[in-house]
């Protein structure tokens, strides 16, 4: 769940290569650390696989999103949430704009 304070448009900028790094630096820490700090880094990790599944609002063009998501999907192939990447990936291909990209 992502919670906005009222009036404020967060955006996400996709396309950059920053997810997935911090996405493998969160998993790193959470084998290496398994008890330490355990629901902060299931909450890190669930926010940002929240990002690449369901996330609706990118700072930049629809290109930049589907780009950070093959990207993802590459490096984790295994990752539970790739079943809602490959969906949206899917959705995007028949009718790109259903699901809102941009935000304001």
């Amino acid at each position: 769940m992502y919670l906005r304070p009222k009036g404020l448009s967060v955006c996400v900028r996709y396309g950059d290569g920053l997810i997935a790094p911090y996405y493998a630096g969160w998993l790193n820490y959470q084998r290496q650390s398994p008890e330490r700090y355990k629901s902060k880094v299931s909450e890190f990790l669930a926010n940002l696989e929240g990002i690449v599944g369901l996330g609706t609002c990118a700072c930049g063009a629809l290109e930049s999103v589907q780009q950070e998501l093959h990207a993802f999907t590459k490096r984790f192939p295994s990752a539970r949430v790739n079943g809602k990447i490959r969906d949206r990936l899917a959705q995007r291909e028949v009718d790109p704009w259903s699901v809102p990209v941009r935000c304001s």
